[in-house]
C-alpha cells in the first residue's frame, strides 16, 4: 500500500512524505477555475471514507514507525480532509493538499482528484492529491438549463414569449447547479448546528446528574424550571 517514507519539510516542520503504490482515483467531476477547485459537498463521504482507509493501513505498516501507532492514535493528528464551511462558506480544507497538473490554458475545467500519498509530521496527518484534466468547460452564450435533472412532466413551464416583462428589463436566470450547491450547503449548515446542539444538551444532561446526585432536593424546592421547559423537567 505505502512506499518507503521520504524525509520532506511541510509547512516548516520536519516530516515525511509517504506515497501509495497506487494512486486512488476519485472518479469525480470537479469544476476547476482560476487554479482553484470549486467546493462540492456531495462527495465529502469519499473524503471521509478514503480518510479512516488510510489510517487503518497505517497501522498495519509498523516498520514506519518507531512505536507501532494505534489507530485512535493516528484519528488524533488527522483533521478532517475534504471540504469545510467556515463562516458560511465552502472552502477546501488547508489541511487537503492539492497539486496541479493542468495548465492555464486548459482551464476552466473539469477536474478529477487522484490520491497519490500522506504528508506526516508529528502533529497532522493530510492527504496529497493531484490534479487530473476530464474535461474543458464551454463559455459559449449557449443557456443550458438541464430541463431534464430539475423539471418533471408535470411542472408548470412558461414560455418565455408568455411572460409579462417591461421592454428593457433584464431576466435574471438562476444556475440550477448553484442553487443546488447552496442547498447542499445550507443543509450541511443545518447538520453542523444540530449536532452542536445535541453536544450541549447532553453536557447539561450530564452536570445535572451530577447535580442530582450530590444534593438532596426537597418537593417543595424547585429545580431549575427558571431555565427548564415542562418536557426537559
Amino acid at each position: 500500500m505505502f512506499e518507503i517514507p521520504v524525509p520532506q519539510i511541510i509547512e516548516g516542520v520536519n516530516g515525511f512524505f509517504v506515497a501509495v503504490t497506487s494512486p486512488v482515483s476519485f472518479n469525480a467531476r470537479l469544476e476547476f477555475r482560476n487554479g482553484k477547485i470549486v467546493p462540492d459537498l456531495s462527495i465529502q463521504p469519499r473524503f471521509t471514507e478514503l480518510q479512516n482507509q488510510m489510517l487503518s493501513e497505517l497501522t498495519k505498516h509498523t516498520h514506519m514507525f518507531k512505536i507501532p501507532p494505534k489507530i485512535e492514535a493516528l484519528q488524533s493528528i488527522t483533521p478532517n480532509w475534504g471540504f469545510v464551511i467556515v463562516d458560511g462558506k465552502q472552502s477546501l480544507s488547508s489541511y487537503t493538499n492539492v497539486q496541479n497538473e493542468i495548465p492555464e490554458s486548459m482551464m476552466p475545467c473539469f477536474t478529477d482528484l487522484v490520491f497519490v500519498g500522506l504528508l506526516i509530521t508529528r502533529s497532522t496527518i493530510r492527504p496529497l492529491f493531484k490534479t487530473q484534466f476530464v474535461e474543458k468547460i464551454s463559455e459559449s452564450s449557449i443557456i443550458d438549463f438541464e430541463w431534464g435533472a430539475h423539471v418533471s412532466d408535470t411542472d408548470d413551464v412558461t414560455e418565455i414569449a408568455d411572460m409579462e416583462i417591461s421592454p428593457g428589463a433584464p431576466i435574471h436566470l438562476k444556475d440550477p447547479r448553484e442553487a443546488e450547491r447552496q442547498k447542499r450547503a445550507a443543509k450541511e449548515s443545518v447538520r453542523a448546528a444540530l449536532r452542536e446542539a445535541q453536544r450541549v444538551h447532553e453536557e447539561a444532561q450530564t452536570h445535572l446528574n451530577a447535580y442530582l446526585e450530590k444534593y438532596d432536593m426537597s418537593d417543595s424546592e424547585s429545580v431549575f424550571t427558571d431555565v427548564s421547559s415542562d418536557d426537559d423537567n
